[in-house]
């Protein structure tokens, strides 16, 4: 569904935001986007919504998508830095969604504007920064395209009202494509099926979130039985903390298949797995 290959994004003789980003995004899941601010995660979901240009190839729905009105038409993008009207009601936004989409479900706009209590009255200039976060997935969601892009929608809610949007992502997979760009892996870990990982505009990585989950591993017990433990399964390094005598180390073992299944039964020292969230903090470092 999404194909990019060497894409590049630059303006003028400026490092390029974007530099040699190469993926591929399947349809019907949820894909996360995963980087520091400033990485170029809103740049990289313009280019898919077909609000920027970008050298190299670029293909949504087998297009080239940019300024496309046969692409633009199936895709949406709201988030933090997508400009809504102050002067706009949050109804007069969603009134002006269910005119712009073909594919608009009012039900499902009435649903989530229920759930999250949005004052459909208000001006979006006088909402809160969590009313605009609502709004803005409210109408991505009920605009049901193809392809949904999201730039950080959660910021301003509230624990509860957060909870409540990581259930409503739940239940938007199959429905549509997800890209949804974040700094909080601890909380949608159990949703994404991939996540790319962005850093000042180069591809870290780009891959389902099991290889994450599953192949980085790490190692806990006196430094010596890790010491030997390392010595006996040379894989790449992505962490290591000593406390006294005691050392965790964190483990690369994507590129080295079956070991992950013979380091469990290591002698000498405690095997355990990593959050996606560590497991993508530590790559992000090392690459650095």
């Amino acid at each position: 569904m999404i194909s990019l290959n060497q894409m590049t994004v630059g303006y003028g003789s400026a490092q390029p935001v974007l530099e040699d980003i190469s993926l591929q995004l399947e349809a019907g899941q949820i894909h996360g986007l995963v980087g520091m601010n400033g990485a170029g995660k809103t740049t990289l979901l313009r280019v898919l919504a077909g609000q920027v240009d970008a050298k190299g190839g670029t293909q949504v729905f087998g297009e080239d998508p940019f300024d496309n009105p046969r692409t633009l038409g199936r895709t949406v993008l709201m988030g933090i830095d997508v400009p809504l009207p102050d002067s706009w009601s949050g109804r007069k936004l969603l009134e002006f969604g269910q005119a712009r989409y073909a594919t608009w479900d009012q039900k499902r706009a009435e649903e989530l504007v229920k759930r999250f209590s949005l004052p459909e009255s208000t001006l979006v200039g006088m909402m809160s920064r969590g009313q605009r976060s609502a709004l803005s997935f409210i109408y991505a969601f009920a605009a049901n395209c193809e392809l949904t892009l999201l730039d950080e929608t959660y910021l301003g809610l509230d624990v509860s009202k957060r909870h409540a949007f990581y259930e409503t992502l739940r239940e938007e997979r199959g429905r549509t494509t997800i890209v949804f760009a974040t700094h909080h892996l601890h909380d949608s870990e159990s949703l994404l099926d991939t996540i790319t990982l962005i850093d000042a505009g180069q591809l870290v990585l780009s891959g389902p979130v099991t290889g994450l989950t599953e192949e980085v591993l790490a190692i806990t017990g006196t430094s010596e039985a890790v010491d030997a433990t390392l010595a006996q399964f040379p894989a790449p390094l992505l962490a290591d903390a000593r406390i006294g005598g005691a050392r965790r180390a964190v483990l690369d073992l994507r590129e080295w298949p079956g070991v992950a299944d013979d380091l469990w039964d290591a002698a000498g020292v405690s095997v355990s797995t990593v959050s996606l969230d560590e497991s993508a903090r530590a790559l992000m470092e090392v690459t650095k």
